[in-house]
């Protein structure tokens, strides 16, 4: 009866949400509008869960379920908030020509990214014994970090020489495309799937968005964005081809391997449809039961570490993992305390298998601050990414459509784990964060050379 409410609730909530969508009068703004990619991307997740058939032994009761929609309500309701400051105009979604006379010069973060790649490269092969699209089991350790923070530069001349290029309506650099290539060589490598999700995204996010801009601001004829569509299919398809093809050998030879692991893992069980589709249709046959299972199974951990995870509580440190695993494993901090809880719930729970996957950036947020701190956190979080949105609306330029794609992006993966603990959304990002930087400050510099010139 719980689960049969819980479903109707959903229904309704899906009505309003397309009922919204329809109604919208500018959908073209949605593309960098956090608060859509949230919405969507745990309508999705929360309608695969509950509408594809799985069995999972652990399911979301009203408390986890309310808590999921009041944690997501507190976030939008912050950005809402964040909205009425006064320091932001009242149309802040106005849309005002972007100057493209003047372009940023990417060719150092290119070299940077490019040495840094090969440099990881051939150092994860050296301590690794590395089978491309097989291998999870590596080790990393300071300097391959350091490289990959280096590569993922990658990302942000890729995202400036592709907005840049249809806005400005020029044909986009060979760098900017290789760049593309650079940023997911590391993800390959270990054979994972981050980094080609993320730059997909947040790809998808600034190509719709500044041919909208093209198109509709600066009346552009949009050749290069009718040209980049052609090539975009082309990837489309070799992206295709590489997610099938590590779907169907991460897990081994075995055709049941996948099923098998996910089954065990979960202690889960999948309709007769689903099994159909993973038997009969081949690699993307698995590539859908992957897509399935990973967008929904991470519910079920969330529900189960929602009513049995105590503590200890990192106060953020979990999320920042890259920092707290270097720390003393004496310290409180340290991000093994968390680790070794969760595998002991699932132990008890009987089901080991599930430490090993997501239990979405609420979850990850429960660590760190517990059931009460999470609810305000995620307020603060809301009210934070709505001022940096109100701010890049304010004043509209490449760099910020940008800022306001990778936000984007981070909702999305939302439903997977927080944002802030992936390596390959928060580098970039951070790369991202010192260029603004840097701009503000040549900005400053250079408006106090004009005034000391005029006085």
């Amino acid at each position: 009866m719980e689960q049969i409410i819980i479903k109707g609730i959903m229904i309704i909530l899906v009505v309003l949400g397309i009922i919204f969508f329809v109604r919208c009068k500018n959908k073209a703004n949605l593309w960098l509008d956090y608060k859509f990619w949230l919405i969507l991307s745990w309508g999705v997740c929360m309608c695969l869960y509950l509408f594809s058939g799985i069995q999972y032994s652990i399911n979301l009761t009203f408390m986890s379920f309310f808590y999921i929609l009041a944690v997501l309500g507190l976030f939008c309701l912050g950005g809402i908030l964040a909205k009425k400051l006064k320091c932001f105009t009242k149309d802040t979604r106005r849309e005002k020509k972007i100057n493209v006379s003047k372009k940023m010069n990417t060719n150092p973060l290119f070299i940077i990214s490019l040495v840094c790649v090969c440099c990881y490269t051939v150092y994860m092969f050296h301590i690794n014994d590395i089978v491309i699209g097989v291998t999870r089991d590596f080790q990393a350790n300071w300097l391959s970090t350091l490289f990959l923070i280096g590569s993922c530069a990658s990302l942000i001349v890729w995202l400036y020489e592709l907005s840049y290029a249809i806005i400005a309506d020029k044909n986009i650099t060979w760098y900017g495309i290789l760049s593309f290539i650079i940023f997911n060589i590391p993800g390959v490598v270990i054979s994972g799937r981050d980094a080609l999700i993320i730059s997909i995204v947040v790809t998808v996010i600034v190509f719709f968005y500044s041919g909208h801009y093209a198109k509709k601001v600066q009346k552009n004829d949009c050749k290069t964005y009718k040209r980049l569509m052609k090539l975009g299919i082309v990837g489309a398809g070799l992206i295709l081809f590489y997610l099938i093809f590590l779907s169907a050998n991460r897990y081994g030879e075995d055709p049941a391997a996948a099923l098998n692991m996910f089954e065990w893992s979960a202690q889960c069980t999948f309709p007769d449809y689903l099994q159909f589709i993973y038997y009969h249709l081949g690699g993307m046959g698995k590539l859908i039961i992957n897509a399935v299972f990973y967008y929904s199974s991470q519910l079920s951990k969330f529900a189960l570490m929602f009513e049995e995870y105590k503590g200890p509580y990192l106060f953020g440190f979990y999320q920042l993992h890259y920092v707290s695993r270097l720390l003393p494993d004496s310290w409180p901090t340290n991000y093994t305390l968390v680790s070794e809880q969760i595998r002991q719930i699932t132990m008890d729970a009987g089901i080991p298998g599930l430490k090993s996957f997501w239990e979405t950036a609420i979850g990850y947020s429960l660590y760190d601050f517990g059931k009460i701190g999470t609810l305000l956190v995620s307020f603060g979080g809301g009210f934070l990414t709505g001022y940096i949105r109100n701010w890049c609306w304010q004043k509209l330029d490449i760099l910020k459509i940008i800022l306001l794609a990778c936000l984007c992006t981070g909702m999305f993966l939302t439903v997977e784990m927080s944002p802030l603990f992936d390596y390959f959304y928060i580098f970039p990002l951070a790369w991202l964060g010192l260029i603004l930087i840097r701009k503000k400050l040549l900005s400053k510099k250079e408006n106090s050379k004009k005034e000391r010139r005029k006085t």
